[in-house]
């Protein structure tokens, strides 16, 4: 199996297990999964991966009028046509098996001619280069920690996929944010940050102000994502 097979894999698992990659059945959620483990092949490995514009053809060939504006993906056509993100997420996975059982591929993969500077450099260089820096922001238009949180998830789940290794990003992170707001061991960092913002854009921005905070303390010599 190549590695665009085993990405594919951990994708259609996402349906399977919602709850174990990103907390729910969320469309919004999925998108963002799907960004962190692209990025990953990309960054770590120098190639595109995606969804095939067949897919989004077939959407609106077959299924629904485009929506008004015009220029949306597949789940974006997808979350326009159902009542909730839960009934967009079961629904969108529904229709993608119905267009790979006409097709027999929902997915395409080429090198990138542009490659990041991190390209080469390891695993652990390429998920600190995507968790850094705002980059849900950056490929969804969206500032929410949910969607990070579902997004850095997709990071080390295709690190764990392509690389048969686990790895923690900002360890000691955790207990720093507990300690700082006083929070109870059962607290990890998304819950303490949620708690302590008054909503998920601000919990957002707050991620990264506190994450430069706990950097800064920890000084030069600490390493951001390590193999577990």
């Amino acid at each position: 199996m190549d590695k665009t097979e085993k990405l594919w894999d951990l994708y259609m698992s996402v349906k399977t297990d919602p709850y174990k990659y990103i907390g729910e059945p969320d469309i919004n959620k999925l998108d963002a999964f799907y960004f962190g483990m692209r990025y990953f092949y990309e960054w770590s490995e120098g190639m595109i991966f995606y969804l095939t514009d067949g897919f989004r053809e077939f959407l609106l060939n077959e299924k629904y009028a485009e929506p008004r504006g015009g220029g949306f993906g597949a789940s974006s056509i997808v979350s326009f046509n159902c009542k909730d993100s839960q009934e967009a997420f079961y629904r969108f996975y529904e229709l993608l098996e119905e267009f790979i059982s006409i097709q027999g591929k929902a997915y395409e993969s080429f090198r990138n001619t542009k490659l990041p500077h991190c390209i080469g450099k390891g695993a652990e260089k390429a998920i600190w280069e995507l968790v850094r820096t705002e980059r849900t922001k950056i490929a969804m238009g969206a500032i929410s920690l949910k969607l990070l949180e579902s997004f850095i998830s997709g990071v080390l789940h295709g690190a764990l996929t392509l690389e048969n290794k686990t790895f923690e990003v900002l360890p000691g992170f955790d207990e720093y944010l507990r300690e700082r707001f006083l929070a109870g061991e059962d607290m990890n960092r998304y819950q303490i940050i949620q708690r302590n913002s008054a909503n998920d854009n601000e919990a957002f921005t707050n991620y990264y102000s506190w994450m430069q905070d706990f950097l800064k303390e920890k000084g030069l010599n600490y390493e951001p994502v390590v193999e577990k």
